[in-house]
């Protein structure tokens, strides 16, 4: 049987692409004085630009980047700006893996965020079991010619 696909590449595109337009950076990427404070914990420019650029892909569109992605160079002008760094530094700050698991781990716990686990799994299989239950089925032919 084929799997149904909830959103097409286009939605999913619009809902999980990051922005680059200016209005819409400037809602979702500004940092606050807190985040710019622990921002500029970090010690490397590379490493606050790539701190301050998972933070904003975490608030929005809410998800963590690959290390190996491209990201847009608008977006991280935008942040770069902010922060004093030069976007080109951010492939630098993707080289160490241990760097970004800290980061990662540091950022979870102030977004008070954590990993999906096996309960999570459990609980969205139970909701669309529920939801396509709900569903009300198609007509077949039969019922329509009456």
């Amino acid at each position: 049987m084929p799997r149904h696909a909830l959103l097409s590449s286009e939605q999913r595109a619009r809902l999980f692409s990051i922005p680059t337009d200016v209005a819409e950076m400037a809602r979702h990427f500004v940092l606050s004085a807190e985040d710019l404070a622990l921002i500029r914990t970090k010690r490397r420019a590379a490493n606050r630009l790539g701190f301050a650029v998972q933070l904003c892909a975490l608030r929005h569109p809410g998800r963590v980047f690959d290390p190996a992605e491209l990201l847009p160079e608008p977006m991280l002008a935008f942040v770069g700006k902010q922060i004093d760094v030069d976007p080109a530094l951010f492939g630098d700050s993707a080289r160490r893996a241990e760097t970004r698991r800290e980061h990662m781990t540091e950022l979870q716990k102030l977004l008070q965020l954590r990993s999906f686990g096996f309960a999570d799994w459990r609980s969205c299989l139970k909701a669309g079991a529920e939801a396509a239950c709900r569903r009300r089925r198609p007509r077949s032919r039969h019922e329509e010619t009456r």
